[in-house]
C-alpha cells in the first residue's frame, strides 16, 4: 500500500508543534506495524530546516517548472530516506521567496504560500507518473489537495485511490480571497459552481478547510471528543458541516513516540536509570532529576514543596491567563513553578515579562522563554505535576508525555485531555476554564502530595505503565486506509 503524508512538519528536521509530532510518529509505527506500507512524506524545503540533516543525507534532485503571476518558476524536489520513509521535499522559488524566511509560519501570506505547495505536489505526482493509495493531508494547511484533484488533477492521469484530511485543529481555516488563485493560473470558476470552497463568512473568500471536509473521501479528528466539540462551539463557523459529514469522520487518537520520549532510556537527561520496576525506583529517580533540574534553574532544594511545571506555546488557545493566575496562586501556596515556553505576539510576552519581574524575587517561580528540547525533558523528568489549562484542546501530546515520565497533570476537562485523563487514576481535572476551578483543582494536587501519598503514587503508577505509544492508533489508521482502498475507485 503506497500511501503519502502531505505535511508541514515533521518531527527531528522541521517540526513547530504537535503536527510534525504526529507525522513522524504515525510513519514510524506504520513501518512498524506494516511490512507492505510503503511510506512517504512530501514537506516545503524550509530555510529553517536542520541543517545537520540536508548536509549528511545524500538527495536526488528533480527539477519541476510552475508559474507564479504568469512568471516561470524553477523548483527542485529533493528526494532522499529518512528513517525508513521516503522523503519529498520542495525546494520552491518564488518571488516573494515563500520557503526562504525564518519561520514554518505565521505570515499574513501563509494561505498564498501553502497553496503554492500544495498546487506543486499535485503537479510533481503529474509529471512524475506517481500513484499513491491513499494521500494523507492535515489540517487547512495542505487540505487544498483535495478540491484541486478532484476538481482537476483526476482529469489529468494523476492516480489517488482516497483522499484522507485530519483535523488537528478546526480554529484555523484557511480563508484566502478568491482572486489569490489566478497567481497560480487557476480559474474561481473551477470551484464556485458547486459552492463546496465558498467561506461562510466571507463572500468574496474560499474557505480551504470546509473544501477539505467536502472533497476529502474520509475525514480524521484527533480525539472523540474533540469530534464532538467541532460541531458546536469549536467549529469556528464551520460546525454545521462537520456535524453534515459525520458519517465520514473518523475520531482516532494521537500517541506520542516512547521510543524518544523514555524516561528509562532518556539521552537528554543527565541522570541515567536503569529499568524501572516499581513505584518506590520511579520516585527514587525522579527525585535525583528533580535535584538536578532544581539546580539547573538556581531553584532552591526542599522536600516540602512541590514542583509544578508548564511546558508550551503561549497562545491563546493554551490559556495564558489562566497560566498567569496560577502562577500567582502557586506563590502564594508556597510552591515551585516552572515555566518554559514562547509567545506568539506582543502583549502576550509582555505579561509574562511582567510576571517575571513580579517574582523575581521569589527563587521557586522560574520563567524560561523560548524553546529548548533538553530542558523541556529535565523539566518533565523532576516536576511532581503539569498545569495543562487550554481553552480547547484537540488532542493534546503534553500530559502523554508527563505520564510517561511520572508526572501528574491538572488539566481542563476537554477535548483529547478528556479522553486520555481520568480523574483520580491518573491525574486532575477541571471542568471550566476559569480561576475558581483552576486554582481548586491545584488544592486538590496539593493536598494529595501533602496528605494522601498512597493514592498519589497509585496515579502516578498508573499513568507511566498506560502504553501511550502510536501501536493502537497505527492500527487504526491501517485499518480506515485498507477499508477506502478497497471501496473506493479511482
Amino acid at each position: 500500500m503506497r500511501i503519502l503524508q502531505v505535511a508541514t512538519e515533521i518531527a527531528g528536521i522541521a517540526k513547530v508543534g504537535g503536527i510534525g509530532d504526529y507525522i513522524l510518529g504515525l510513519c514510524l509505527e506504520l513501518n512498524r506495524e506494516s511490512t507492505a506500507a510503503d511510506l512517504h512524506i512530501a514537506l516545503p524545503l524550509y530555510k529553517s530546516m536542520d541543517k545537520e540533516f540536508l548536509s549528511t543525507s545524500t538527495f536526488e534532485k528533480i527539477p519541476i517548472t510552475s508559474s507564479y503571476n504568469l512568471i516561470p518558476t524553477h523548483n527542485v524536489i529533493w528526494k532522499t530516506q529518512y528513517k525508513g520513509i521516503t522523503l519529498h521535499l520542495f525546494k520552491m522559488q518564488n518571488p516573494d521567496n515563500f520557503f526562504e524566511r525564518d519561520n514554518i509560519y505565521g505570515y499574513k501570506d501563509d494561505s498564498l504560500r501553502f497553496l503554492n505547495f500544495s498546487i506543486l505536489v499535485l503537479q510533481y505526482l503529474k509529471q512524475e507518473k506517481l500513484s499513491f493509495d491513499i494521500v494523507h493531508l492535515h489540517d487547512w494547511l495542505t487540505g487544498f489537495i483535495a478540491p484541486l484533484y478532484k476538481e482537476k488533477y483526476r482529469h489529468l492521469g494523476v492516480e489517488i485511490k482516497a483522499l484522507i484530511t485530519t483535523i488537528h485543529n478546526a480554529g484555523y481555516q484557511g480563508s484566502f480571497a478568491k482572486n489569490q488563485l489566478q497567481n497560480f493560473g487557476l480559474c474561481t470558476q473551477m470551484f464556485d459552481a458547486s459552492n463546496q470552497l465558498q467561506d461562510p463568512k466571507k463572500s468574496t473568500h474560499f474557505n480551504i478547510l470546509k473544501g477539505a471536509l467536502h472533497y476529502s473521501d474520509a475525514l480524521t479528528t484527533v480525539s472523540k471528543s474533540y469530534n464532538k466539540e467541532i460541531q458546536s462551539t469549536f467549529g469556528f463557523g464551520l460546525q454545521s458541516y462537520f456535524e453534515k459529514f459525520q458519517d465520514k469522520i473518523n475520531p482516532i487518537l494521537n500517541g506520542i513516540d516512547t521510543t524518544y520520549w523514555h524516561l528509562e532510556n532518556d539521552p537528554l537527561l543527565h541522570k541515567k536509570t536503569g529499568r524501572i520496576k516499581d513505584i518506590q525506583n520511579l520516585k527514587t529517580f525522579k527525585q535525583e532529576c528533580k535535584e538536578l533540574l532544581l539546580k539547573k534553574l538556581h531553584i532552591p532544594i526542599t522536600s516540602h514543596r512541590p514542583v509544578f511545571c508548564i511546558v508550551t506555546r503561549l497562545v491563546e488557545q493554551k490559556g495564558p491567563e489562566l497560566i498567569a493566575k496560577a502562577m500567582d496562586y502557586l506563590a502564594e501556596k508556597e510552591a515551585c513553578f516552572i515555566l518554559l515556553g514562547s509567545a506568539q505576539d506582543a502583549s502576550t510576552q509582555r505579561l509574562f515579562e511582567s510576571l517575571k519581574k513580579k517574582h523575581a524575587v521569589n527563587p521557586y517561580i522560574s520563567l524560561n522563554f523560548g524553546f529548548d528540547e533538553a530542558l523541556a525533558h529535565s523539566i518533565f523528568a523532576g516536576a511532581d505535576f503539569t498545569l495543562i489549562p487550554s481553552i480547547f484542546e484537540p488532542c493534546g501530546l503534553t500530559q502523554m508525555i508527563a505520564l510517561r515520565y511520572g508526572t501528574l497533570p491538572l488539566v481542563h476537562h476537554i477535548g483529547g485531555l478528556k479522553d486520555t485523563i481520568d480523574e483520580d487514576k491518573n491525574g486532575f481535572a477541571f471542568k471550566n476554564p476559569t480561576p475558581a476551578d483552576l486554582t481548586h483543582c491545584i488544592d486538590q494536587a496539593l493536598l494529595s502530595f501533602t496528605n494522601k501519598k498512597e493514592s498519589l503514587d497509585t496515579m502516578i503508577w498508573n499513568g507511566f505503565n498506560h502504553d501511550w505509544s502510536w501501536k493502537k492508533s497505527a492500527k487504526e489508521h491501517l485499518t480506515l486506509y485498507k477499508k477506502l482502498t478497497t471501496s473506493l475507485k479511482v
